[in-house]
């Protein structure tokens, strides 16, 4: 441990699991108190008592403003400030629905928890960092939102409108010392998966193996992504060694999206299916 976020607060939204997990769980080894922000009160709460008394949890559905609202007021009293806002919940939504045939309430729903959540956090994070001189928001985007490929139609849009929008706020919030940034991951899997399909332990394991090993094959370096890994990234962000950082989309994606000529999403979405079987 190096001390990197030493005397910093943050805010971790989706933070009970996954990449969120991850990501509390370096920044308190780092030094950071941080407040997790999940809808999963069992795991926030187990996560918030394991890692010890510099850790708060915080049920928040990030879609509700007056609940991002309160999370932003609950870390600024539990720990007296805030620093970093990591907006990193979000979903996929579902992949294997042709576009025509697509019911738009998903649109709803994806948009809400991938665009309107982040913006919100940023809102009001942003509100109490100009009062202090400055902080780091970091946004999880996706390679979804800046490469183009068949499914997920309404999550790519999603993703791309974060990605552009962090753009614009970090060159309107500037001026008051707030970075804003992105990290783009590619495909992760991660332990929320089989949780949130509703399916058996064993089918998950099963199509998770499907997934990797489909994944692989579209990535340059043969090294599958963890959560650990944009936890890293989060950190570099969130940490003063990036402090002329701002406006960028920090890839971590093992080199998928560089340039294969070949969209596999249809053969990977096939085989998920005949693993689901």
């Amino acid at each position: 441990m190096s001390g990197e976020l030493a005397g910093k607060v943050a805010i971790v939204t989706g933070g009970a699991s996954g990449i969120g997990k991850a990501s509390v769980e370096l920044f308190v080894r780092e030094g950071a108190k941080v407040v997790v922000a999940d809808i999963q009160v069992e795991g926030g709460e187990m996560l918030s008592r394991a890692l010890g008394g510099n850790v708060a949890f915080h049920r928040t559905d990030v879609t509700r403003e007056a609940e991002v609202e309160a999370l932003v007021g609950f870390a600024i009293e539990r720990f007296g400030s805030l620093d970093v806002m990591f907006n990193n919940a979000g979903g996929g939504g579902i992949s294997d629905i042709p576009f025509v045939e697509r019911d738009f309430a998903e649109y709803e729903k994806v948009m809400a928890l991938n665009l309107r959540g982040p913006l919100l956090g940023m809102k009001h994070a942003a509100r109490h960092m100009a009062k202090r001189g400055g902080g780091s928001i970091i946004n999880t985007c996706s390679t979804a939102g800046i490469f183009p490929g068949i499914g997920i139609p309404f999550y790519r849009a999603a993703k791309a409108g974060l990605l552009q929008v962090s753009k614009s706020l970090a060159l309107e919030l500037s001026p008051q010392g707030i970075r804003v940034n992105c990290i783009p991951p590619g495909p992760v899997t991660t332990d929320t998966f089989g949780t949130k399909l509703g399916i058996s332990e064993e089918k998950a394991r099963r199509i998770e193996k499907v997934i990797s090993e489909g994944l692989l094959a579209m990535q340059a370096l043969k090294q599958p992504i963890r959560p650990s890994d944009i936890a890293q990234g989060a950190l570099y962000l969130a940490s003063e060694r990036s402090s002329r950082v701002t406006g960028h989309n920090l890839v971590i994606s093992a080199g998928n999206g560089l340039g294969d000529p070949v969209n596999h999403a249809q053969e990977l979405s096939a085989a998920i299916a005949a693993a689901m079987k």
